[in-house]
């Protein structure tokens, strides 16, 4: 969702190539762009069609799993051998300069576009619990999924972007313990993953919504998702880390070569998707597997032929891979705009209807592509004038001011 893996690690040696999982990380910002299309502004399919697309929150954890492929890839052989202090300095405040910026504008823009809604009495019901301003101080710290609001606060897709730089603290540590383990510590990491994913889906998730149901004043009667590990605050950690630690295995994989045989394989990320589909069609696919099928989906990319500019190395993939950062937290905030524009000229409220703005099926795919269109025009000029002039311009000021020694390279 950040970063490209492509770029080079803390002590300036290029990291191999793979501008498949650059695309990658596009497409899924795209796909969870349709999601809260489908969710605020219009069905985007005819209602009971497929509940496929209802499990595109998943690409939360494409990105956490990714995220820790990533990590694994550019930084791990950094700690491989122990745990430094000024590593791991350099490397929290690399993760800063790249995550915090585009986070914090992004959060200023929301806050703008609710004053602007509050002022002109554009403001709704739906907005209540999620425009809380007791949650700001934990949204400039980083913390806004740390369980102290129930809600995916403000710019609501951030609460990812908290648990991830929390898991960043973790990093060094899983990844020595990777390095160092014996045999077995794969097996128990994997073992730690299917019993926190356990643990969301039949204890934490259900929770989770029970609470929700309450905030929101809705009767226990009307039923409420359980079996998922669709969680945004509280437990939510344990979600990205799960996440995240598989994509660290997975990277291991990779290392070792153990699937390039048959990842190879042209048709293999096909049957992945299919798989995928079918069994999200089907209700058949848990959670936990769906995101283990992400793994294999990664391992075909990542062993994918390199340097023939085919396929997802074309320059618009990796454009959209370069911007997805940028799209994943405008997003909401254009979203927020929509309804906030259509309340102030037409009063409508988005909680009477049942499936958001009563739009036809064109109507709603016609503006889901505007959508496309305006947010990575605005994305590619976040991406070039906020993200990028931020993040080397705090790589200069911690190095200038001394709090880094030596090379303080940041990924594009």
């Amino acid at each position: 969702m950040k970063d490209s893996p492509t770029r080079f690690g803390l002590s300036g040696q290029a990291a191999e190539s793979l501008p498949a999982l650059t695309a990658l990380r596009g497409i899924a910002a795209l796909l969870v762009v349709a999601f809260h299309f489908d969710i605020f502004i219009a069905r985007l399919l005819p209602g009971g069609l497929t509940p496929a697309s209802g499990k595109l929150y998943l690409m939360v954890d494409l990105f956490f799993v990714l995220s820790g492929f990533i990590m694994c890839h550019v930084y791990g052989h950094q700690f491989s051998q122990g745990w430094c202090k000024q590593t791991f300095r350099r490397f929290i405040l690399a993760r800063f300069a790249r995550i915090y910026p585009l986070h914090l504008f992004s959060l200023v823009l929301v806050i703008g576009l609710w004053a602007l809604m509050y002022l002109t009495d554009s403001f709704n019901r739906m907005f209540e619990l999620t425009y809380d301003i007791s949650a700001l101080p934990a949204h400039l710290l980083l913390l806004q999924a740390a369980g102290t609001h129930n809600e995916a606060t403000w710019n609501s897709p951030s609460w990812s972007i908290s648990v991830e730089w929390m898991v960043y603290f973790l990093f060094p540590w899983l990844a020595l313990l990777l390095a160092k383990g014996n045999k077995a510590t794969p097996w128990l990491l994997l073992l730690f993953c299917a019993a926190g994913y356990l643990a969301i889906m039949f204890y934490f998730q259900p929770a989770y919504w029970a609470r929700r149901w309450d905030l929101l004043g809705i009767p226990v009667e009307y039923p409420y998702p359980t079996g998922t590990i669709d969680v945004l605050t509280g437990s939510a950690i344990l979600r990205c880390l799960c996440g995240f630690i598989l994509g660290m295995l997975c990277h291991r994989v990779y290392m070792l070569g153990m699937a390039a045989k048959w990842a190879t394989r042209r048709f293999l990320p096909w049957l992945i998707i299919l798989v995928l589909v079918a069994g999200w069609h089907g209700q058949w696919l848990i959670d936990p597997l769906a995101v283990v099928l992400f793994t294999g989906l990664i391992l075909c990319l990542a062993n994918s032929p390199k340097g023939n500019g085919k396929g997802l190395e074309r320059p618009v993939w990796q454009w959209l891979g370069d911007i997805s950062y940028s799209m994943y937290l405008l997003h909401m905030p254009m979203i927020f705009a929509f309804i906030g524009v259509r309340r102030a000229l037409y009063q409508p409220d988005p909680l009477a209807l049942p499936m958001g703005y009563d739009l036809t099926l064109w109507q709603s795919w016609g503006l889901l592509a505007l959508m496309f269109v305006l947010l990575c025009l605005f994305s590619t000029l976040s991406y070039r004038y906020i993200e990028n002039p931020a993040r080397y311009w705090l790589k200069r000021r911690f190095s200038q001011s001394g709090v880094t020694q030596g090379p303080f390279l940041v990924m594009k």
